[in-house]
């Protein structure tokens, strides 16, 4: 996942919590330390979200970035240039 998945999934976390009644724009702007106008630019993505806000935020929700990369994986196995799962399948030097 690329910083910009990561930054699109806090984003997405963020709304769900708020859509979820967990706590409004306006209180996590102040648990964050942001003004309530920049934190609903930023979930509206009128604004970009920099590391140092999104920081902020992850300490705000008590989440990390593994626990957004856990929840943005992917759902089935990478498939290979050849078409393949990627999966290992145990060959030797000799095969």
């Amino acid at each position: 996942m690329l910083l910009s998945g990561l930054l699109d999934a806090l984003r997405v976390e963020l709304l769900r919590r708020i859509h979820a009644g967990d706590f409004s724009e306006r209180s996590l702007a102040r648990r964050a330390g942001l003004s309530q106008s920049h934190v609903h630019n930023v979930l509206k993505n009128a604004r970009p979200l920099s590391p140092r806000v999104a920081d902020a935020l992850l300490v705000a929700i008590r989440c990390s970035v593994l626990d957004l990369a856990a929840a943005e994986a992917p759902r089935k196995p990478p498939v290979s240039e050849s078409g393949g799962t990627g999966s290992y399948r145990g060959r030797t030097a000799s095969e």
